[in-house]
């Protein structure tokens, strides 16, 4: 029996195919957002369709929802964490969004994607903001949904010093939302409770 296996990029352009049919893409669809695809990392662009997929099987997203979400919004599929700024104390790191700051215990069959961690990354690449004990010396978190700068610190001493300035609220913190559709207004302050609906991650701002 002869076995031939594809080329590395043909096997994830193939699995990102495979991925579409299954968001439910029609065939006309799946060409156009194939080619949204090809405008980021092959294998950070899979990544990210395996995580809506996950969201689909999840019940969090509808395929439509997915689908609309890639044809409207196709910068979601970009998984790129990259360096902002450096000097002799910290390292600053883009996180993207939907990326763990440490990699999770996952059980052997569990169905969720392989999802890669910042603190992989930061091993991988950036070796001088680790411990004596393998560990990381990220200064602060930010949620697995959310992409941002993440500061990292090259000593304890700077580790402290960043911790003491998150302690006493003198780090300013801006925040930007991806959104379901355009809203008629270009700017709204809302002051109001997020309540969590049944749709779990899908969140309201409520006045109860």
């Amino acid at each position: 029996m002869l076995l031939c296996r594809l080329h590395p990029a043909r096997e994830v352009q193939q699995r990102m195919h495979t991925q579409l049919q299954q968001l439910g893409s029609t065939t006309e669809q799946n060409a156009a957002l194939l080619q949204h695809c090809a405008a980021y990392d092959p294998q950070g662009a899979a990544t990210r369709l395996e995580a809506l997929l996950h969201a689909v099987r999840s019940d969090v997203l509808t395929r439509r929802e997915a689908v609309a979400l890639i044809s409207e919004q196709p910068e979601l599929l970009e998984l790129d964490f990259g360096a902002v700024h450096e000097d002799e104390q910290l390292l600053l790191v883009h996180k993207p969004f939907q990326v763990r700051m440490s990699a999770p215990s996952r059980p052997a069959g569990a169905d969720s994607p392989d999802e890669p961690s910042l603190h992989e990354w930061l091993v991988g690449t950036h070796p001088s903001v680790m411990t004596a004990a393998g560990t990381t010396r990220v200064c602060h978190n930010l949620d697995y949904a959310t992409s941002g700068v993440v500061a990292c610190a090259k000593s304890e001493g700077a580790a402290r010093e960043v911790g003491r300035l998150f302690e006493a609220r003198k780090a300013r913190k801006l925040y930007a939302a991806l959104v379901f559709g355009h809203p008629a207004w270009e700017e709204r302050n809302i002051s109001a409770r997020i309540a969590v609906t049944a749709r779990k991650f899908r969140q309201s701002v409520t006045k109860a």
